[in-house]
């Protein structure tokens, strides 16, 4: 096609031609509603805000900083499992106390709190700026309550409390940086700010190390954790002005003189996110491929720590390699997806979706590395695997927020961003609640059925069976539980990508001012109340499971934590 020409997008093929057409760097005009100069439009979207040099200046100031406060809450839910022996010293955790501390018991309050944030946000206009600031003196106060925890209880009361801190830190900091950085660069900026959570993983693997290497008490971790996030709190306060919601995706009363702006109404809000194609469909697989993050960052390092137990630095080790590779990946997929994010929004779907498998493929041939290549060439062929497993699996989440943001209008886009953090981190942890009761009852089992047979010499060599079998165990859930998180990831994310076209059309007819009022067909309806349904049963049946497991006194402590 002539570059001098416009570009009509096949997109918008049932709208308005003259609304779907592409000026690079121009104002549109011929259209049907002609648009005042200095508005543009990106592809699907149209543009308002040009940013000046000083604007661009202080807008990546704001991502530098929600890179911060996406990082910190990150560092401290990892670092508790390169201390799961110390944890069960100081404060008698139990397998299943600690896969309640690292499932249900922040992910419920964390989706539950995030959920009534975020209407309150868009409901009654709290300013998102202020939210994370209070929210990041509440986790600083949690945080030196954590690192004073002398039991469970206390452990507990500290982790759920600041959950709710912790349950805006994506969600509004995925919205902040979506009005602060046009639709042509949302993509890595979303992406920037997910790379705290990897370089959280190398953070936290390392201090871990350091602390062990010097005796030093676990505890300095979170007390550490707590003057940061005082720190983030004071930076957001002094740097980052609110800015206005939706100020680059300019709805057409706006661009004609009007105010544009339209009031946040609940039923509207849910009816309008029932009936997107997408929405759901992205929310669903996200949470479902989250249970690999849980049990990569959760379980593998004190399982590898078993595998190779001669490598004293393979906390450090495996966190770096994890990190910088999780970070690399979000640099590449977030630019990839930015450069094709007019012609190709749906990239981040497909890059999601074909990283994860291929990523997941290497992370369940890391499990088996060592019985594969033995001893320390089965070490190296580990690390291999999941450096390898880090970048193709690990780059696409930044991206799909950023889509995310794209496709709700944004007078819902952070009540719509806290259903999406809602359904995602409930789903998240499920696997992790399953594997460690799962785990605690089977290494229950084997050391009754293998242990104290004789004390003259037969009970040791059974207890090692008995660990053998568990270790045996561990391997094949960790296997099943990351191919299932990703190949279901990815099936949800490719049937998502059929849907993108319908979900942007949507989105501009509702800031064109021409959509027509949202009904739900019965059908959707019932399909929606059925899966929310299904949804809360499953997580409170693990919740009743992992709380019986955790508070049961006859429970057996298992060794292959330690």
């Amino acid at each position: 096609m002539d570059r001098g020409k416009p570009d009509i997008h096949d997109d918008f093929e049932r709208c308005d031609a003259n609304e779907s057409k592409q000026v690079a760097e121009k104002p549109i005009k011929g259209s049907v509603h002609p648009l005042p100069e200095g508005v543009q439009t990106l592809g699907q979207y149209m543009v308002g805000n040009v940013l000046t040099r000083k604007d661009t200046v202080f807008s990546w100031i704001g991502v530098a900083v929600m890179f911060f406060v996406v990082m910190i809450p990150t560092v401290n839910q990892t670092i508790l499992a390169y201390f799961t022996t110390e944890l069960k010293q100081d404060c008698g955790l139990t397998i299943a106390q600690y896969g309640l501390l690292s499932g249900y018991a922040n992910g419920l309050v964390y989706a539950f709190a995030s959920l009534i944030l975020g209407y309150c946000v868009d409901h009654l206009n709290w300013p998102r700026t202020w939210l994370l600031v209070a929210a990041n003196v509440l986790l600083a106060g949690m945080y030196v309550l954590e690192g004073m925890a002398t039991n469970f209880g206390m452990l507990l009361a500290a982790v759920m409390i600041a959950a709710v801190g912790g349950s805006v830190h994506l969600t509004m900091s995925v919205s902040l940086v979506s009005d602060l950085l046009p639709p042509n660069r949302v993509s890595l900026g979303q992406a920037f700010i997910f790379t705290g959570e990897a370089v959280a993983v190398v953070l936290a693997g390392n201090l871990s190390y350091a602390f062990k290497s010097h005796g030093i008490s676990w505890r300095a971790a979170p007390l550490g954790l707590a003057v940061a996030a005082f720190l983030v709190a004071v930076a957001i306060a002094v740097l980052i002005r609110e800015p206005k919601k939706g100020c680059f995706i300019v709805q057409k009363a706006q661009a004609n003189g009007g105010s544009g702006a339209q009031e946040f109404k609940l039923g509207e809000a849910l009816a309008y996110m029932a009936n997107m194609r997408t929405f759901w469909m992205i929310t669903v697989g996200l949470g479902i491929r989250m249970n690999a993050g849980h049990l990569v960052l959760g379980y593998m390092p004190p399982f590898q720590a078993i595998m190779f137990p001669k490598e004293a630095a393979l906390d450090a080790t495996f966190a770096t390699i994890v990190g910088v590779f999780a970070f690399l990946s979000s640099v590449i997929i977030g630019a990839i997806c930015e450069m094709q994010i007019q012609k190709r929004p749906w990239m981040a779907l497909y890059t999601g979706a074909f990283g994860g498998v291929i990523g997941g493929a290497f992370f369940v041939l890391s499990i088996w590395a060592r019985p594969i290549a033995k001893q320390h060439s089965g070490y190296a062929l580990m690390l291999v695997c999941v450096a390898l497993g880090a970048l193709f699996a690990n780059g696409a989440t930044g991206p799909l927020a950023a889509l995310m943001t794209l496709i709700l209008p944004p007078e819902i886009k952070s009540f719509g961003l806290s259903v999406f953090e809602f359904v995602s981190f409930l789903l998240g942890p499920m696997y992790s609640v399953v594997m460690a009761v799962g785990l605690q009852a089977i290494s229950a089992r084997n050391q009754k059925r293998y242990s104290g047979v004789s004390i003259d010499g037969t009970g040791p060599s059974s207890k090692l069976t008995a660990n053998k079998r568990t270790l045996v165990a561990a391997c094949i859930m960790l296997a099943i539980g990351l191919v299932a998180a990703l190949v279901g990831g990815a099936i949800f994310f490719l049937w998502a990508s059929w849907g993108i076209r319908h979900d942007i059309a949507k989105q501009k007819r509702r800031a064109d001012g021409t959509a027509e009022a949202e009904r739900v067909p019965r059908r959707r309806k019932v399909l929606l109340w059925l899966g929310i349904a299904l949804l809360l049963v499953l997580v409170f049946f693990l919740l009743i499971i992992s709380l019986i497991a955790s508070f049961n006194p006859n429970t057996v402590q298992s060794q292959h934590h330690g």
